[in-house]
């Protein structure tokens, strides 16, 4: 992929080079986490796939990178210290590291040492897990995001959910129409469940942890969240302690909502305003105005 270069105004000493990334580069990676999330959801609702498998490569390749900095944003990172007038700034995030070396001009023995290292890693010792951009190691969360919180696969999972029901209560597909389930489900619903062959340990270890973050965050779950998730939590097919954080949210999940006191952080304040009418079967609700 060819670079793009901006002289920095103001400045004729600086420039800043960054690659495109485009929303179509990342649509095969896309496609792969909405194909994790569908296998979850059909497996715990028992219902069959209406999705083809995909190929998981694009998504390997964006969750196995290499988190050591090469010898070009090591001299980047050294020149800048250096010029800065306040202490030395060292950022652990590798995608910060390489934002912030792209304003020097690479030196040929440092591309052409990062390169062969590169080769001698995946080529020689066969270590895929090095063979991607540190970039994508910040891009893992609003990649997930994408994933599971567009309108076209949300249809899917209320398809799914509405097959899963039909023989079980009355309700119609029309009342379908009003079921919200939060993106952070999908994601901790397809981490949590059995890892493909095609994703090394490693790389579904990053998803993982990227799901767990996304599931620490306030106020996200509904009432189909909490009936995804209590079913999952009695599935032993399904693993979802390491992905949801705190005593607090596992205690909730596993206890009877019968007082205010069982709400968790994650679940919206409005979260009974969801409940349908056979909400007390799913969820052994006393009180589920």
């Amino acid at each position: 992929m060819k670079p793009y270069q901006f002289n920095g105004i103001g400045n004729a000493h600086s420039s800043i080079t960054y690659f495109p990334f485009g929303g179509e580069q990342f649509r095969p990676s896309i496609a792969a986490l909405q194909f994790l999330g569908t296998r979850a959801l059909a497996s715990l609702l028992l219902i069959a796939e209406t999705t083809d498998p995909v190929d998981l490569m694009p998504l390997r390749s964006a969750v196995m990178y290499d988190n050591r900095p090469g010898l070009v944003v090591r001299h980047g990172e050294v020149v800048l210290n250096e010029a800065f007038p306040f202490h030395a700034h060292h950022p652990s995030d590798p995608f910060n590291r390489s934002l912030l070396a792209t304003p020097i001009a690479p030196r040929r023995r440092d591309v052409a040492w990062d390169g062969l290292r590169r080769f001698w890693r995946r080529t020689v010792r066969r270590k895929p897990a090095e063979a991607g951009s540190s970039a994508m190691g910040s891009l893992l969360h609003p990649l997930a995001f994408s994933a599971f919180h567009s309108a076209d696969y949300h249809r899917t999972v209320r398809r799914g959910i509405f097959e899963a029901l039909r023989d079980r209560v009355l309700i119609d597909f029309d009342d379908m129409l009003s079921v919200k389930v939060a993106w952070q489900t999908i994601f901790v619903l397809a981490l949590g469940f059995e890892r493909p062959n095609d994703l090394p340990s490693i790389g579904w270890d990053r998803l993982a942890e990227t799901a767990r973050n996304a599931a620490s965050e306030p106020s996200w779950a509904g009432f189909w969240d909490i009936w995804l998730l209590r079913k999952a939590i009695a599935d032993s097919r399904f693993s979802l302690g390491p992905l949801l954080q705190g005593d607090t949210i596992k205690q909730f999940l596993a206890n009877p909502l019968d007082s205010e006191q069982s709400i968790s952080d994650i679940v919206r304040a409005d979260w009974r305003n969801e409940c349908p009418a056979f909400a007390e079967v799913f969820l052994s609700l006393q009180s589920a105005a």
